[in-house]
């Protein structure tokens, strides 16, 4: 179970990326036009690290853009650490969130069940 503190920082840096995502032009043909939704950060017990999942919208190739997203975390890490005023900056870890995508076909297999 995640401690009070660990949510509350995960929301911080969650609201955080969304603004990067939303103010910055990226040069990775990966990321080019590429609409980003940071679905949620989930915080190490020490908040040295944390998981940041995200869904890409219209993108099939989810594992490069995992790649693209990873290689830019120093660049993330500057960009955050300006951005809030925290002691420690954590370790970011993008990955792709396939929860929307499991519940669709659940509700497909439920809905052919039906009829």
């Amino acid at each position: 179970m995640l401690s009070k503190r660990q949510l509350q920082m995960g929301e911080v840096i969650r609201h955080a990326l969304a603004e990067v995502f939303l103010a910055e032009v990226f040069h990775d043909p990966q990321l080019q036009n590429l609409r980003v939704t940071i679905s949620s950060v989930v915080m190490s017990p020490d908040l040295k690290n944390a998981k940041v999942f995200f869904v890409a919208a219209g993108q099939e190739q989810t594992k490069a853009v995992v790649t693209a997203l990873n290689k830019l975390v120093p660049f993330f890490k500057r960009t955050l650490a300006k951005k809030l005023q925290i002691r420690y900056m954590p370790t970011l870890r993008f990955i792709a969130d396939d929860s929307f995508q499991v519940a669709e076909h659940i509700e497909t297999l439920l809905h052919n069940l039906k009829k």
